[in-house]
């Protein structure tokens, strides 16, 4: 995963685009500390977390390290995905509210708090991370339906299984999944069938 964060960052555009994507490519890398929706000033600190006991335990979300990051089979996907999304978000809010803090007191005008800015850059930086493999609502792309349930009944992972469809693959004599989708997508199925049955 990290070695793809760094060809996907070498082809991003401009800097600013390079400098958002990172951070949150580099939150999926090394993991988050767990955040709740409350915005209170004990819980405005983005490295530390939430601090106080405003919320219930089952509020908090946080995006675990890549190297403990477990995906269920087949959920190489919108689950995962969106609660990341949700943290990108408590955490933009967190920012807006701190920077708010010193803007009043300079008299600038308050930045949004809602944190939609915030999720709708970890989409985009996601989607270009995960190529052509999901949608504009983090979803699995429906050509690829059949395949992630293929190999996802054969054991693979969230992790794997991305790694699977991006890259070389020998079950397809060394083509790469997603490119050969759009045109055969019978012969990726009828591949990711002969994976399957070989694994297990």
């Amino acid at each position: 995963v990290e070695e793809h964060v760094k060809q996907v960052l070498a082809n991003a555009g401009s800097r600013n685009t390079r400098r958002t994507w990172k951070t949150h490519y580099d939150r999926l890398v090394m993991g988050t500390a767990e955040h709740y929706s409350c915005t209170c000033n004990a819980c405005t600190d983005l490295r530390s977390g939430c601090g106080c006991a405003c919320k219930s335990c089952e509020d908090k979300v946080a995006i675990p390290p890549c190297a403990d990051r477990v995906l269920a089979p087949g959920a190489f996907v919108k689950s995962e995905l969106e609660r990341f999304k949700l943290v990108s978000e408590r955490m933009a809010t967190k920012k807006a509210v701190r920077d708010n803090q010193g803007r009043a007191a300079r008299g600038l005008v308050a930045k949004p708090t809602d944190g939609k800015g915030g999720a709708e850059n970890f989409v985009t930086a996601v989607r270009h991370l995960f190529q052509v493999l999901v949608d504009a609502d983090l979803a699995p792309r429906r050509e690829l339906a059949d395949v992630i349930r293929v190999l996802a009944e054969a054991g693979e992972d969230g992790w794997g299984l991305w790694a699977r469809l991006t890259g070389p693959a020998p079950w397809l004599n060394g083509a790469i999944p997603v490119d050969v989708l759009a045109e055969e997508p019978g012969r990726v199925l009828e591949a990711g069938r002969r994976r399957a049955s070989n694994a297990t």
